[in-house]
């Protein structure tokens, strides 16, 4: 028989596995390169999960918080937020990441640092679908439905649009 779940992954680069949020049970873990798990943590309604594949740990949004989940099994909360994430991108530079929050008011793209404090935002792509941080400089490119690929300085700022692409989902590194 099979089961099924709405999962997220995220390489754990390290040689471990993977990171996997599985939204249905809310059971968030590293698999192992065996498909064994490595660890298994739960926590309420996990929307994304990417790892600093360099430190040994993964940003975790769960229940409008900001956490950061070690390969040990150690959480530390880093914050709350203003609503829920629905995609999120390490900085493996500096361990900052990148997300898309679906808040009242709309979509919101905003950078935090590694400490859990908010560095920029941009309230502007409400049709954001995707982000993927962009190491060399510090920025990030967004997926977004309406304007296509937009990709931002580190500051947040616009560098350029790309609008040749009719409803982009999904961006990753090459």
């Amino acid at each position: 028989m099979w089961t099924t779940f709405n999962a997220i992954f995220s390489w754990a680069g390290s040689g471990l596995g993977c990171w996997v949020v599985d939204a249905g049970s809310g059971w968030v873990g590293l698999l192992g390169p065996n498909v064994k798990t490595v660890i298994k943590q739960y926590f309420n309604s996990p929307t994304a999960v990417d790892a600093h594949i360099y430190e040994g740990w993964a940003w975790v949004t769960a229940d409008s918080q900001l956490i950061r989940l070690y390969e040990s099994g150690t959480v530390q909360i880093m914050g709350a937020l203003e609503g829920n994430a629905s995609a999120l991108s390490t900085d493996y530079r500096d361990g900052s990441c990148w997300m898309i929050l679906e808040t009242d008011a709309g979509k919101r793209i905003q950078k935090i640092d590694a400490d859990g404090n908010l560095i920029c935002y941009r309230d502007d792509l409400n049709h954001a679908a995707n982000i993927l941080s962009d190491p060399a400089g510090g920025g990030c490119i967004v997926a977004d439905l309406e304007q296509g690929i937009v990709r931002l300085s580190s500051s947040g700022d616009i560098i350029s649009r790309y609008s040749i692409f009719y409803g982009p989902l999904g961006i990753c590194r090459g």
